[in-house]
């Protein structure tokens, strides 16, 4: 046996079976730390790394040609079935295929009564052929190369196999398709999959691309058992569907900001579910007041604190919404008044706007207060609203960690990997090279490093609320003269 084969072989535990009706599942471990690059051939196809096709456009019913568009190895399975173009088929044999590569695999029919294109290129079915009819085919491929005839099956013997295939499970098809026994008895195959599948894990938070955050949200939403490890970014306006428990480790700021987040769950049952997870007596204290205040329906009263570096900004999308007529300068005073209910507001914006006339940001015609020679660059620039709100940033600071297969970015981090690996999004990627960007490619889990590697995320600290300490008094029953110095330096927030 190969050396390296028997290591890997001998790195392999079995973990606790699991049992559904009469499957029992061994699962098996790897605990061996080498690097495996290859995809399987679902993740190839998903991403668009690989197309698999007919070898000609009239076909030929053993052979397929497949395209490795991607520089990692892509591994196709014995068995595995691929449906669409003039009919469905199976492999014959397992094949690691190489980087950047067009390959003919031998192949075997498993639709005997099509033969006519329903797509251009093949897609996977998302099965694998029945044991005892792999079994069969692979005689016959094995008494196929024994002759030097190549990895041939005995087509007959395939399609007698799918008839009483499709004569066992009650199931009649129209194209004597081995596929359509299976999508016959998907409910079946599924409650049974459920039974062994994995329990989705993934993570949500600001210093993430946009594009991972999207899709976390939409596997989120359709995954029927799932873990989502997030921050408040996940709190408003996003649809990620019903959630049944929500663990809230730390206490909020104040009990809006608590009903905010655990706001999610229980929405078809109307009934929310919470875990606390507190770290320490201080989070106790003021969780414990929130939830209290939360029951009762009481909320703090919010005081909206006056943002004058937001107001230019204002003030020029404003005026840039009414396309050349330019805004009343009573107008533009009560955008800062509207909301900014504290006295001297008007006096204060109209101040401003003053200045910003005198030194021509504002230009005065017939009244009424246009854009002036420097801020009309916000009407040139073809990305002017985020140049002009560029201090309230879409997208996170940093440095950018891109996916070396996918060239997808994964997030940003505050500064350079320190080491080989980086574990970010809950997933660990080995570093490939380190420039303006740092790029990566994902370790599997027999690859996987038990080093903590989870990098420094660009943020600020968050400060102490007048809000928070009042939830702590409360919670430790103390009046508002009163402060719990037991707890003093006990927690940083």
């Amino acid at each position: 046996m190969n050396a390296s084969l028997q290591d890997y072989l001998s790195s392999l535990r079995l973990g606790e079976p699991q049992t559904h009706r009469n499957i029992v599942v061994f699962p098996m471990i790897g605990t061996n730390n080498g690097d495996s690059r290859w995809l399987t051939l679902g993740e190839a196809i998903e991403r668009q790394l690989l197309v698999v096709t007919e070898v000609s456009r009239s076909g030929s019913v053993p052979e397929l040609i497949v395209i490795n568009r991607t520089d990692r190895p892509v591994l196709l399975l014995d068995g595995e079935e691929l449906i669409g173009a003039r009919q469905n088929r199976v492999l014959n044999t397992t094949i690691l295929l190489k980087e950047k590569s067009e390959t003919i695999v031998p192949v075997s029919c498993t639709e005997q009564g099509r033969w006519s294109y329903v797509s251009a290129a093949f897609a996977e079915a998302k099965l694998v052929m029945a044991s005892k009819m792999r079994a069969q085919k692979m005689r016959s491929v094995s008494e196929s190369l024994a002759a030097a005839a190549g990895y041939k099956s005995d087509q007959g013997e395939v399609w007698e196999e799918i008839a009483a295939l499709h004569a066992k499970a009650g199931i009649n098809s129209p194209t004597s398709a081995m596929h359509d026994v299976f999508k016959a008895r998907e409910r079946e195959l599924e409650e049974c999959l459920c039974r062994f599948a994995p329990v989705w894990v993934e993570s949500h938070h600001g210093s993430l691309s946009r594009e991972h955050r999207l899709r976390t949200e939409k596997e989120f939403h359709t995954e029927r058992d799932a873990v989502l490890v997030a921050t408040n970014t996940l709190e408003v306006g996003v649809d990620i569907g019903d959630v049944d428990v929500v663990a809230l480790v730390g206490a909020p700021p104040d009990t809006t900001s608590l009903l905010q987040r655990i706001g999610r769950g229980g929405r078809r049952s109307g009934l929310t579910r919470l875990l606390p997870l507190t770290r320490n007596r201080v989070e106790a204290a003021a969780l414990a007041s929130q939830l209290i205040n939360a029951a009762a329906g009481r909320l703090e009263t919010k005081h909206r604190f006056r943002r004058w570096d937001i107001f230019p900004q204002q003030v020029i999308s404003y005026i840039r919404q009414n396309q050349g007529q330019g805004r009343s300068h009573l107008s533009l005073v009560e955008l800062a008044t509207e909301v900014w209910r504290q006295e001297g507001t008007g006096k204060i914006a109209a101040t401003h706007l003053e200045a910003w006339r005198s030194d021509g940001r504002l230009q005065e015609m017939r009244g009424r207060l246009h854009l002036g020679t420097e801020w009309q660059k916000f009407d040139a620039e073809e990305d002017q609203e985020k140049t002009c709100h560029s201090n309230i940033r879409s997208s996170p600071a940093g440095v950018a960690v891109r996916n070396e297969v996918t060239g997808e970015i994964i997030g940003h981090i505050s500064r350079p990997a320190e080491g080989g690996t980086m574990t970010i999004g809950g997933r660990q990627n080995r570093v490939v090279r380190q420039e303006a960007e740092i790029v990566v490619t994902p370790v599997t889990n027999e690859g996987y490093d038990e080093t903590e590697d989870t990098p420094k995320y660009a943020g600020r600290r968050r400060r102490i609320a007048e809000t928070f300490t009042a939830h702590v008094r409360e919670g430790c029953g103390l009046g508002k003269s009163q402060a719990p110095h037991e707890f003093a330096g006990e927690v940083k927030r």
